[in-house]
C-alpha cells in the first residue's frame, strides 16, 4: 500500500544465476521507466531496489486491477480484452477503438519522444489500468542516441507475427554474423 492507501504491484525479480545480457535487460527496464516516469500511457515505476547482498530485484508499479469491469468484463491486457470480445461474439464500438488506438499511440509517441524504441509492441503488452491503456514490458526496449535512427540487433527480438517486414533490415556486423536493424518507421 502507498500513503494513499492505493494496492501496488511489487515485482521480485531474482538475479541468481542468470545471464549477463539478462540481467542488463533488467537493469535496462528500470533505467527506462525511470526516465518515462510521468509519460502518458506508460506504465507507472513507483520505485525499485536493486538488492545485491540477495541477487534481487524489487520494482514497484501501478497496480492492474483486474477487479475493474469494464464493458461488462474483468479488466485485463488488450489481448485477453479482444480474445473476450470475439469469445463472447460482439463487435468492437467504434468509439472504443478510436479511444484505443489514441492511447496506444499516446504511448507511442511519449516513447519516441524520449529516442526508446520498445522492440515489443502488441495488444498483450498494453494494459488497462483504472480504465485506461497503459504500454508495459521495456525488457528489451532500447534507447538510442539522439541523431540516430535505429539500433542494430544480434538476434531477433521482439514477437515475429507483430514486426512490420519493412522494420527488419539484415545488415550485418561486418564480420559474416547476420544482425537485424530495427528502427523507427517514417
Amino acid at each position: 500500500l502507498n500513503e494513499e492507501n492505493e494496492i501496488l504491484a511489487l515485482k521480485c525479480v531474482s538475479l541468481d544465476g542468470i545471464r549477463d545480457y539478462q540481467y542488463n535487460d533488467y537493469v535496462n527496464e528500470v533505467k527506462l521507466l525511470e526516465s518515462l516516469r510521468g509519460s502518458p500511457g506508460i506504465i507507472h515505476l513507483v520505485d525499485y531496489e536493486l538488492v545485491a547482498s540477495e541477487k534481487m530485484l524489487y520494482i514497484v508499479l501501478v497496480l492492474h486491477m483486474a477487479f475493474i469491469v469494464v464493458n461488462g468484463m474483468r479488466e485485463s491486457d488488450l489481448k485477453t480484452y479482444l480474445n473476450e470480445i470475439q469469445n463472447r461474439n460482439e463487435s468492437l464500438d467504434f468509439n472504443f477503438i478510436r479511444l484505443t488506438w489514441q492511447q496506444m499511440l499516446t504511448a507511442v509517441n511519449a516513447i519516441h519522444k524520449h529516442n526508446i524504441i520498445h522492440s515489443d509492441l502488441k495488444p498483450a503488452n498494453f494494459l488497462f489500468v483504472k480504465g485506461v491503456l497503459k504500454l508495459i514490458d521495456f525488457g528489451i526496449a532500447q534507447s538510442i542516441g539522439e541523431e540516430a535512427t535505429s539500433v542494430v540487433r544480434e538476434s531477433q527480438m521482439g514477437t515475429i507475427n507483430y514486426i512490420c517486414p519493412e522494420a527488419l533490415i539484415d545488415v550485418g556486423d561486418g564480420k559474416g554474423n547476420k544482425c537485424v536493424r530495427v528502427g523507427f518507421i517514417s
